[in-house]
């Protein structure tokens, strides 16, 4: 009888053993955590002449614009409104029956070399808040070629206006003005440029026309 108890206790250690075993082979261990992303996004620059494009940690990359306003690799800038300083070069005489005309200076005052090509838009302007009267200017047509200004250059536009008195005053309908409010070639700001004197306000009268801009200042 006591052998047969012995047996017993010894099958059933055997049996624990066998359980612990078996439980400790099934227990799952932990994954690693994944390593955090720590490297910042690419930050967006405005380069010159209002290209936007991506850049590093340290700043914008600086583009060219050509003549039209488009981003371009490389060359000289077009000349903007800020660039540019507008004089009126008053009454040069040698217009057309009934007109006069005058030169629009247009210097570099930048600092930098820019470019100029084409018209200005010119129009007479009046009162505080630069109210238009009349028509804008026709433009005369002819070859607008591309103007190289270093700083402190000039080039200029021809204008060339209608003497007021030369019309009939229902056709003209004469009017005070300030002077002029002239957009450099593909600008959307404008120049002011005081010249006090009476022009026609008409809306269907022919005011003058402007010349594609040329070299020099014409002193």
């Amino acid at each position: 009888m006591r052998n047969v108890k012995r047996a017993m206790l010894l099958v059933t250690g055997a049996a624990g053993l066998v359980l612990s075993a078996a439980c400790a082979s099934t227990t799952p261990t932990a994954a690693p955590a994944a390593a955090p992303t720590t490297a910042p996004p690419a930050a967006e620059g405005t380069g010159s002449g209002g290209s936007t494009g991506s850049t590093g940690s340290t700043g914008s990359t600086p583009t060219a614009t050509n003549k039209t306003g488009n981003a371009s690799g490389g060359g000289t800038t077009r000349c903007h409104t800020g660039d540019l300083k507008v004089s009126d070069k008053g009454d040069k005489g040698g217009g057309s029956a009934g007109h006069h005309s005058e030169f629009l200076v247009f210097e570099n005052t930048s600092g930098s070399t820019c470019t100029l090509e084409g018209y200005p838009g010119v129009s007479f302007v009046t009162g505080d808040s630069g109210e238009q009267v009349g028509k804008a200017f026709n433009r005369a047509p002819a070859d607008s070629p591309s103007i190289t200004l270093k700083a402190g250059a000039s080039a200029h536009a021809t204008i060339e206006i209608a003497n007021p008195e030369a019309a009939a005053p229902e056709d003209c309908k004469v009017k005070d003005v300030r002077g002029y409010r002239v957009y450099p070639p593909d600008e959307t700001a404008s120049i002011f440029v005081s010249h006090p004197q009476t022009a026609c306000s008409a809306g269907d009268y022919a005011i003058g026309t402007v010349k594609a801009l040329a070299t020099g200042t014409t002193d």
